[in-house]
């Protein structure tokens, strides 16, 4: 006999989130193994004693590592989806009937926590991979990409000199169609006094009028010349009111655009993301070197292990340009190559294209240097999650859990207090 669903919403239900997720689903079992109670201590400086409770600081961080594991960049679509979800509901910690915070407050609460806080929850997931033994520690490979910054091209305005700059301006101003054009005006400048003041010298000011010169007589009357970012522009001349700490970059064979700078260390055994952090995209990557090199060898070593090697392109060479080409002709240094392009760009890869990093979308430098940790520690959650359900799987997990005992008391004299003067080989 044929059958017909009749659909009529009850008055009353009873109804348990933990029977409806099952037990494999991976955010049942990330609350599991995700044990963040530290955030609480470390967040309750930065509210008052008295007012209106907040939203709770473990439960907004849990929203923001779900936008990035579901590659959500926006706040309000982050909520939508959230709430049409079982599984991340209880991963919340929420039921059915309980409404989601408002999607501002997550904004504003990501503007509450410093940098410092972000980066502890990074290091503490880094940590849990060090107990599992899926880091080695000796050789780390890295990387730069650019990373669009929320700002549009179109709201770039001119710098200006400290002192009268009205025929200053007519001398060094744009020739080409665009200054020539009303553009759209930011609403609210954010750039300071310096970052609003020309510092290029007056050798690169020519330089730069001849290359807009140029471009206006070849450039403008292109087909597609109109469109955002197609202009040329410079970070000597132009600056950014919605967002200042953002940088004019180009890659080849694309268009200008307002970028943020993301550096990346991987470890060579599992692929586990060890340092990540934002710098100004005008910058160059041996600039960037020394201070990789400086935070990622602390972090290593108050983890009991000793930073060797780095691998990296060409960018990051200097003065030991020459040198380093030789050392690519070797076969050691052919098969670093090959393992370099293996570890690290598989990575960026992933967090640009399915973990939320195609895009920051807060404002400042400091806000893009969390975006990047987020977005870090939801790819090393994913990625641990999968290696320790293959270890589950195999049955080896009793005898890694023995084998990692031992070796932390073997690798426990090591451990000390700050970290020594390293100066690791670094091949490209």
């Amino acid at each position: 006999m044929q059958g017909k669903k009749t659909c009529q919403e009850k008055l009353f239900n009873n109804f348990h989130l933990s029977d409806r997720v099952p037990a494999t689903n991976f955010y049942r079992r990330l609350k599991d193994v995700l044990h963040l109670d530290f955030f609480y201590k470390d967040t309750k400086q930065y509210y008052g004693d008295s007012g209106q409770k907040s939203i709770d600081p473990l439960v907004f961080f849990k929203l923001c590592l779900v936008g990035y594991l579901e590659n959500i960049i926006s706040d309000r679509k982050l909520i939508a989806h959230a709430s049409m979800r079982l599984d991340i509901l209880y991963f919340l910690g929420y039921d059915i009937d309980e409404e989601l915070p408002w999607h501002s407050t997550i904004s504003r609460t990501r503007q509450l926590f410093p940098e410092e806080v972000f980066e502890k929850v990074f290091t503490h997931v880094f940590e849990m991979y060090v107990d599992q033994g899926m880091v080695k520690g000796s050789t780390q490979a890295i990387d730069s990409a650019p990373v669009k910054a929320n700002a549009s091209m179109d709201s770039l305005e001119l710098k200006v000199p400290a002192q009268e700059l009205t025929a200053h301006l007519s001398d060094i101003r744009h020739i080409s169609n665009r200054d020539k054009d009303t553009y759209r005006k930011a609403k609210d400048n954010k750039a300071n006094k310096e970052q609003r003041q020309i510092t290029a010298s007056d050798k690169e000011l020519k330089e730069i009028k001849s290359r807009n010169k140029n471009w206006s007589e070849n450039q403008n009357q292109r087909p597609g010349a109109g469109n955002k970012g197609s202009r040329y522009t410079s970070n000597k001349t132009h600056y950014s009111p919605t967002d200042p700490d953002a940088r004019i970059s180009i890659k080849p064979g694309k268009a200008r655009k307002l970028n943020y700078h993301s550096q990346l260390s991987v470890d060579k055994s599992h692929h586990v993301i060890t340092d990540i952090k934002a710098y100004h995209a005008d910058g160059k990557d041996n600039q960037d070197l020394p201070d990789i090199v400086d935070r990622l060898s602390k972090r290593l070593w108050r983890s009991g292990f000793r930073l060797e090697n780095i691998l990296a392109d060409t960018g990051y060479s200097r003065a030991e340009y020459e040198r380093n080409k030789q050392r690519l002709k070797t076969e050691k240094g052919r098969r670093m190559k090959v393992r370099r392009q293996a570890t690290v760009e598989p990575v960026f890869a992933t967090l640009t294209q399915f973990m939320g990093l195609r895009k920051i979308n807060t404002i400042g430098i400091r806000q893009a240097n969390k975006v990047m940790h987020l977005s870090a520690v939801a790819y090393n959650l994913k990625k641990y999650l999968k290696f320790t359900k293959k270890l589950v799987q195999s049955g080896a997990g009793g005898v890694r859990i023995a084998k990692i005992i031992k070796n932390s008391l073997v690798d426990l004299p090591r451990l000390k207090i700050g970290a020594p003067n390293l100066q690791p080989t670094l091949l490209t």
